[in-house]
């Protein structure tokens, strides 16, 4: 049996400090990234910032 594969995804910085409020309408993708549900990828770029 094959194991899904998560979706590779890049997140603005801006995006991924706004979902860590519980309270945050996009506080489901930090969700579902700590469920694996996601592969998060960063960039050089995003880790200078």
């Amino acid at each position: 049996m094959m194991q899904a594969m998560a979706i590779k995804v890049v997140i603005d910085t801006n995006v991924l400090v706004s979902t860590l409020s519980s309270r945050s309408v996009y506080h489901w993708l930090i969700e579902q990234l700590l469920n694996e549900q996601y592969e998060l990828h960063i960039t050089d770029e995003i880790m200078l910032e």
